[in-house]
């Protein structure tokens, strides 16, 4: 039954009376559905009514919108644009404002066949008294009061003359909140009393308003037509997947209290929008795509009605870790009967939404409700990896990762399997074995491991990793893709303290095993001057981020006696070039990497300035020159300036 059944039951009464003397008022906030109701009242009751007063096949209400209006003179054009349809054609619409007025004095109006108007002095054309009475028939529904800039005194007078003087039937539409807040700013700034003020609106509200009703969102019968209203302006809307989902939205959308069907309406068409960015692989789970527009649904209904702001949103993650972990010190649930509007107490009372079960990276969709775009391939390759799409062929270390979706049985079995490979050292791709250390972290951190701890899980990584430097799988390659956040699309742990330990060794045993490759590697720079120039300069500078070597002090495992006969062996053009490679290579604040390269430097620079000195071809001793000045000792210059700032002047 409709939450707004007792006022239909109240209008078919009010509607019987001849005369009422009153009008009625349907009050409602912003987006309860008021519109909706009193259109879907009509449409629902005017054939009815129309036989009921005999009146044929003719509409007996006439609704007119106040939003905009500005006097009531133009409500009273309004009102006679609706009577005369002929009379509202664009020749006429310059006459706004003047057509009753010109009734009041006595001026004619005929509406031609074809929608013209000719004014004169015709006894037979429209008049005032003709106006009302053909109003008379009609029952006046008034909506958007709070929109209008008439002042709220003035228009219940206005309204009253229909009520008192034309005995007509007046439905009034409102957030009757919003003309209270009109009526204080006018009392402020007319410096008014405000108690005064006050009680003479409500004694003209009480003159013409003889019954209030308070409408209630009816999310069950409005949810179809605006459905059916969205998918008639767009034929790509997946109006069968909401129809199946019809019960899920409603009971999301009276968990979150939110009383406003707008909502509804912008995020059924905002989820339009996402599901068009969904390819036909993704779409063809549709376990994933009910639990995608849960959470669509529960954060874009927080979002809209501005109980979260996307800045908020950011701290929710934290938030969460931090009630959990209290709930885990305590052994049960917090029981905070204090009020708060913070992310977390706002979202708690979604069971289904953690900052676990996001299914997209949390990022994502901070980056969707903030700018309503995504990376389209980015998204949906990320959702064929989700495991509605996981088979035999996926790696249980990436089952596992979600857990809470596996049963008791299968959780047991992947856990086991991936304890086998961790304690055979089977796994050599180091990115995973990060994964696998992450994993087993938090397992224990959620009391699913009992029989392991977490420090055992240090001691076990740093061995792995260890295993890993000796087989030669740690090299500079890892660099750049060497992330504290993740690997290969799956986030590493960004909350328990121990993993921060392993990574830091982790990346510690890279540096070594890039420090091992030093001398291979430097000798093949060395190869690479020569061949290409170009691809030399590119590979030691920061502006190739494919290689280990911008941010590596390979050269000091050079030579600076091969380095150098290197250099003499390129020709002119070649060594022109050469200086670019120091000027890039050495740019803050890239030098603190790079301050073992010192020496040298120190000792290539004194062995160039030997070669100048002999040198005797002059474009030649000139490119050399320009070699040691504007590469080799600014160079020296910037490192020195890092030593200095850094206080590292031992590393020398």
């Amino acid at each position: 039954m409709s939450p707004n059944q007792h006022i239909v039951d109240y209008l078919k009464y009010y509607l019987s009376l001849q005369e009422p003397g009153f009008a009625i008022l349907l009050d409602g906030a912003w987006g309860s559905g008021k519109t909706y109701f009193i259109k879907k009242y009509i449409a629902d009751h005017k054939e009815r009514i129309a036989k009921e007063f005999n009146l044929g096949k003719k509409n007996p209400f006439l609704y007119i919108s106040l939003n905009g209006i500005g006097s009531t003179n133009a409500i009273d054009d309004r009102i006679f644009a609706l009577l005369h349809p002929a009379l509202s054609s664009k020749g006429v619409k310059i006459l706004e404002g003047t057509v009753l007025a010109g009734l009041k004095y006595g001026i004619k109006w005929d509406a031609g066949d074809k929608g013209s108007v000719e004014g004169g002095i015709d006894s037979s054309a429209l008049s005032l008294k003709s106006f009302f009475k053909k109003i008379g028939s009609k029952i006046l529904v008034f909506d958007d009061l709070e929109r209008c800039t008439i002042s709220p005194e003035e228009l219940l007078g206005y309204l009253n003359r229909f009520v008192e003087h034309e005995k007509l039937k007046v439905l009034c539409i409102a957030n009757e909140k919003e003309i209270d807040q009109s009526a204080k700013a006018e009392i402020q700034n007319a410096e008014k009393d405000q108690v005064h003020y006050k009680s003479k609106y409500l004694l003209i509200k009480e003159k013409v308003i003889g019954k209030s009703f308070s409408i209630q969102d009816d999310i069950e019968s409005a949810f179809d037509p605006i459905i059916q209203e969205i998918h008639s302006g767009r034929n790509d809307f997946p109006l069968e997947f909401i129809r199946e989902n019809r019960n899920s939205i409603i009971k999301i959308y009276r968990i979150s209290n939110k009383e406003n069907l707008r909502i509804v309406k912008h995020t059924l068409m905002d989820w339009h929008l996402f599901w068009l960015n969904l390819n036909m692989d993704v779409k063809k789970s549709n376990e994933l795509l009910k639990d995608l527009l849960t959470i669509f649904f529960t954060f874009s209904f927080e979002i809209l009605a501005g109980s979260i702001s996307i800045n908020q949103l950011n701290d929710w993650k934290r938030e969460y870790w931090s009630h959990s972990q209290k709930e885990r010190g305590n052994g049960q649930k917090e029981n905070n009967q204090k009020v708060s509007n913070s992310p977390y107490d706002i979202l708690k009372k979604y069971p289904k939404i953690t900052p676990y079960s996001l299914i997209l990276e949390f990022e994502k969709w901070l980056q969707w409700f903030e700018k309503g775009t995504l990376n389209i391939a980015e998204i949906n390759a990320d959702l064929l990896e989700t495991p509605y799409f996981y088979d035999q062929n996926t790696p249980s270390w990436k089952k596992l990762m979600h857990f809470r979706n596996l049963s008791d049985e299968e959780y047991a079995q992947q856990k086991e399997i991936v304890l086998k490979v961790w304690n055979d050292k089977s796994e050599k791709e180091p990115g995973v074995v990060l994964h696998y250390s992450s994993l087993l972290l938090i397992l224990i951190e959620f009391e699913l491991l009992p029989l392991l701890s977490k420090m055992e899980i240090v001691t076990q990584s740093k061995a792995y990793i260890d295993y890993l430097l000796d087989l030669g799988a740690l090299s500079s390659s890892l660099l750049p893709s060497l992330s504290r956040d993740g690997y290969d699309g799956f986030g590493y742990s960004t909350t328990i303290s121990e993993f921060e330990e392993v990574f830091s060794y982790f990346r510690e045993k890279v540096n070594i095993a890039i420090e091992r490759s030093y001398p291979k590697s430097g000798e093949e720079l060395l190869k690479l001057m020569l061949i290409n120039i170009k691809e030399f300069n590119r590979k030691v500078s920061r502006y190739d981020s494919d290689n280990g070597f911008y941010l590596s002090p390979i050269f000091s495992a050079i030579n600076p006696e091969a380095f150098l006969k290197t250099i003499l062996q390129l020709e002119n053009a070649n060594l022109a070039d050469l200086d670019l490679a120091f000027k890039w290579r050495y740019e803050n604040p890239y030098c603190n990497a790079l301050i073992k390269e010192h020496s040298f430097l120190k000792e290539l620079n004194s062995l160039l300035e030997k070669e100048i000195a002999q040198e005797t071809k002059p474009i030649r001793k000139f490119l050399l020159k320009e070699l040691k000045t504007d590469g080799i000792e600014l160079a020296l210059e910037r490192l020195e300036k890092a030593v200095s700032s850094n206080n590292t002047a031992s590393d020398i």
